[in-house]
This record gives C-alpha cells, sequence and structure tokens, in this order.
C-alpha cells in the first residue's frame, strides 16, 4: 500500500485537534454537555430496562406513595428509615406523575442526568476526565442505575460546585442547597457540615500590613441568616433521622468501637473501596468489593491509608479544601465506626468528596495545571471502570429480583384482587409493584411496605400458613401467598394449596413463590 504525500501530517492534525478538544476545562457552549449528556441519558434509560428493582429501592418509593401527607413523611413510618426525609418528598412528587413503580427509575434519571449536565457544563475538569467520571463504577452504576436517595447527594453537591465561586459570594443560596444536601442521607449531612466549615473558612482573613496581623472574619446580615439557615436545616436532619424506638439499622453510639483494632483498619479497607472499588463477576457483585481487593492484594488497609494520603497531598495548594476533605472523611468514618455500620454503597461518599474537593480546587485557583488531582482521579477512574463494567453486565445478564415478574404473573393469572399474605414482611418486593397492601405475618399490620420498629415477632412459615387460612376464612375465598422461603409446611387435609409459580432464579431472598390458598 502507497502512502500518500502529506498523510502522514493529516493523522498527526487530527490526532492533536482530537487531543485538545479532549483537554478543554472550560466549556464556552452547550454543544459537548448536550451530546455527552444524551448517550448518558440513553444509557441509563437502557440500564433501567433491564433492571429489576429490589426490596431497598421500591421500599421507600411505597412509603412515599402511600404516605397521608409531606408531613407523615416526617413523623411516620419514614422515621424507623434511618434516613432525613427528603429523597421521601421526591420520591412522593414523581409518583403523582407516575404512580407505578417504574416511576421510580424515572425520578432516578431525572436526578442522575441533572448532576450530569451541571458536572459537564461547569465542572473545571478536562472533558476526557468528565466523561470518565460518568463511567465510574458510583457515578455510572450504583448512584444512578440503582434507586436510591444517594442520587439526590451527588445533584446537590454538583449544584454547590457549579454555585461556589470565591469572587461571587452567594451565602444564602449555598446554604439553602448545604440544608438539602444534609436532608439526603447521613452521609449527606456529614459532607454538608464539612462544607460549612469550608465556606466558614472562606470568611476568615488576614489583616494588617505592617504587622501586627490580626484575624479578620467578614459578617453581615446575609452570612447571619445563612449560618441560621444551616443550623436549622441541621438540627431537623439530626432529629428526623432518630426512629421513636429502638431499631436494628439506626442503633445507639458506641464511641469506645474507635479504640478498636479491627475497626481501625476496617476504616482504612473502607477507603480503599470507596475511592476504588473492584467488583467480581457474581449476582451480589455490590457487596463484595473489599473481599475482592483482599484477593488482589494482602495489605489493603495501608493500601488504603496510600490512597488517603495521596488524596490528601493532590488537595494541598488549599488547606482549606484539604481540610474540608479531611473532615469529610473523619466524620464518615467515626460515624460508621461508632455508629452506622456502613456498606460499599456507602462507601462511595469518600470518591464523592474528592471530587468535590478537586472541583473546589479548580475553582479557587484556576489557573494552574493541577496536574496531581488529574492524574489521581484519572487512576481512580480507569479502576472504577472495572467495577462499572462487571454491574453493567450483571445487572443486565441477571435477574435480581423476582418481584416484578411475580407481581406480573398475578395480574396475568386475575389474583390481584384477592387478599395477600406474605413473608418475610421485609422481602415483599411484589407488593410494592402491585401496589396492593398485605397481610403481615410478624404483626397484626395490612400494609403495602414494612415499617422497620422492633413490635414484631419472629417470622416462621407456619406462621405464615396459619395467617393465609385465618384470612381465607375470614373473607370466604381464596388468598395468594408469597414468600421466598423453600415450601409451606403442610397443610391440614381440608386446605387446598397450590404452588402457582417460581420466580427466576436471582438473590436468594429475592426469589418468590406464589401460592394460592383456599381453607373457605
Amino acid at each position: 500500500m502507497v502512502k500518500m504525500p502529506g498523510e502522514g501530517a493529516r493523522g498527526k492534525a487530527r490526532a492533536a485537534r482530537l487531543w485538545r478538544a479532549s483537554m478543554i476545562d472550560r466549556e464556552a457552549g452547550w454543544r459537548f454537555t448536550a451530546v455527552v449528556a444524551t448517550l448518558y441519558l440513553i444509557f441509563l434509560i437502557w440500564m433501567q430496562v433491564h433492571h429489576e428493582m429490589w426490596r431497598d429501592e421500591v421500599h421507600a418509593w411505597s412509603l412515599a406513595r402511600i404516605a397521608e401527607s409531606f408531613g407523615d413523611l416526617v413523623n411516620g413510618d419514614r422515621r424507623y428509615e434511618g434516613h432525613p426525609p427528603l429523597w421521601f418528598w421526591y420520591l412522593r412528587v414523581w409518583g403523582w406523575l407516575f404512580p407505578q413503580a417504574w416511576g421510580l427509575q424515572v425520578a432516578t434519571v431525572a436526578a442522575a442526568v441533572g448532576a450530569a449536565i451541571l458536572m459537564l457544563r461547569y465542572a473545571p475538569f478536562p472533558r476526557y476526565l468528565k466523561v470518565m467520571l460518568l463511567v465510574t463504577y458510583f457515578f455510572g452504576y450504583e448512584y444512578s442505575v440503582m434507586c436510591r436517595n444517594y442520587v439526590l447527594g451527588w445533584l446537590l453537591l454538583c449544584v454547590f460546585c457549579t454555585l461556589y465561586h470565591p469572587l461571587r459570594p452567594r451565602p444564602l443560596i449555598l446554604a439553602v442547597v448545604l440544608g438539602l444536601l444534609s436532608w439526603t442521607s447521613v452521609y449527606g449531612l456529614l459532607i454538608a457540615v464539612a462544607l460549612t466549615v469550608f465556606l466558614a473558612l472562606d470568611q476568615v482573613a488576614w489583616r494588617g500590613e505592617p504587622e501586627p496581623r490580626r484575624i479578620v472574619l467578614a459578617a453581615g446580615p446575609r452570612r447571619v441568616l445563612a449560618a441560621l439557615v444551616v443550623l436549622a436545616a441541621f438540627a431537623f436532619c439530626a432529629s428526623s433521622v432518630e426512629p421513636f424506638d429502638p431499631n436494628p439499622y439506626v442503633g445507639g453510639w458506641h464511641f469506645s468501637a474507635l479504640t478498636s483494632r479491627f475497626e481501625q483498619i476496617f476504616a482504612l479497607t473502607r477507603i480503599i473501596d470507596g475511592l476504588a472499588p473492584l467488583r467480581p463477576f457474581a449476582i451480589d457483585f455490590w457487596g463484595r468489593g473489599v473481599e475482592t481487593w483482599a484477593l488482589k492484594l494482602a495489605p489493603t488497609p495501608y493500601c488504603g491509608a496510600i490512597l488517603l494520603v495521596a488524596a490528601v497531598a493532590v488537595l494541598s495548594r488549599s488547606w482549606r479544601v484539604t481540610l474540608f476533605y479531611l473532615l469529610a472523611v473523619l466524620l464518615m468514618e467515626v460515624s460508621q465506626m461508632a455508629r452506622y455500620w456502613g456498606n460499599p454503597r456507602h462507601w462511595g461518599h469518600y470518591f464523592m468528596a474528592l471530587v468535590v474537593g478537586c472541583w473546589l480546587l479548580r475553582t479557587l485557583a484556576p489557573r494552574r495545571l493541577h496536574k496531581p488531582s488529574l492524574v489521581l482521579l484519572t487512576v481512580l477512574c480507569c479502576l472504577q471502570f472495572e467495577g462499572f463494567l462487571v454491574a453493567t453486565v450483571m445487572d443486565t445478564r441477571e435477574v435480581f429480583s423476582g418481584g416484578r415478574d411475580a407481581a406480573a404473573f398475578i395480574r396475568r393469572a386475575g389474583l390481584q384482587d384477592l387478599p395477600l399474605v406474605a413473608g418475610p414482611a421485609i422481602f415483599q418486593t411484589p407488593a410494592s409493584f402491585l401496589r396492593r397492601p398485605f397481610y403481615c405475618v410478624e404483626n397484626e399490620e395490612v400494609e403495602e411496605t414494612i415499617a422497620f420498629h422492633t413490635r414484631r415477632a419472629p417470622f416462621s412459615t407456619g406462621a405464615l400458613l396459619d395467617k393465609a387460612i385465618a384470612v381465607s376464612r375470614e373473607h370466604h375465598g381464596p388468598v395468594v401467598v408469597i414468600t421466598w422461603m423453600d415450601v409451606l409446611p403442610q397443610a391440614p387435609p381440608e386446605i387446598r394449596v397450590r404452588l402457582l409459580t417460581t420466580t427466576r432464579p436471582g438473590i436468594v431472598e429475592e426469589q418468590f413463590r406464589v401460592y394460592l390458598l383456599d381453607a373457605s
């Protein structure tokens, strides 16, 4: 093949143009944002079509939809969740537009795409890094495909970083954003506290030339009002996450755990999985990140310490940004060691805080290259792409939950109007898709979703069978029984019990069996 004259030069010129385009870190228009955000939206829609929501996701949707009012989501069963009410308020609004369960997916995609648009348009990162951030494990799956409240936290952090500028103070607006951020989750509260300290230090300056120098605090009516707004929001959040009675998910504080050698080592392990999550090709991949790191690298906690030191080092050009990140990490670690155990889905807030820190650093010093933070974020994005790839493949290939299929079968069989008896109540995903209450075995309540109080008896399949027989006799007709347990106990001869269907294999406690029982 003969090479035409000038072909090599044209190729180099095209490569140079692509390189320059990928390194643009200040957007002058909306073209790049529109193209990438549209592709991101298409990807999320495709993922949501293949994603079977499970109990942790649809539970919040049902709780928001069946609440009597917005106030009920402050003082009602939501108090047992351990989460502030903003996510439930947000879902309640979307529930007016889309009452079906897939409305939860629409609400999640809307928040995720909103955050992506803000980041793509206003984040002072090179274009290639913005695209890489969208295909990380957390922003490409855990906080965009999985329908949980943490996507609102990411959206509000993008709003904060977009609005913040040291030469254009907006204390009241930023205070409102931080207040809303604190109402998304406990982790949102802790990051909001760290950002409040960052903003407070923004008002402190050294004055006096020549000596003596003194510290001057900038204060004014707007700043005082902003401080009151933030403090009131934090106080409301702290009170709203406390359950009415002891709760298995929101226990007491145990600060003695801070001296535990195991807790200290595990704290560093959380950091490495929060910054660079690796996931195995398994159906329960989201909960096995630490295990993957331990198999690949024995001294995992030390690697977590190295990553933490590297994160602090790249932010060290601004002592206020460094302090923000250290404080955010410290608050999250202390809360998880002393009260909230935390799961891998929570640990992504370490990465979220790092991205925010790098964003703020570039805003404070826009003319610097910030190569250290750029290199670190690029490396972390490359590592997270592995988790993103695993999550994308497994979620489209495997059936996580049979709740949607069980509900669809019940509708096709014309059984949706029969009484539902189900248990254990914590695993009743089908009821949320059916939008029907069920008779709960563990208490005497008829509910569409579970309230995590302690006034519940232990579950047993015998109690489930007895409850179904009692309801059938009360209504003088058949009832539908839903459970994920292996089999129901042997019923008395006069009771007619028939297994109608078993959903496809998935997570064990999300594989449902649907029975028809008639004791009339």
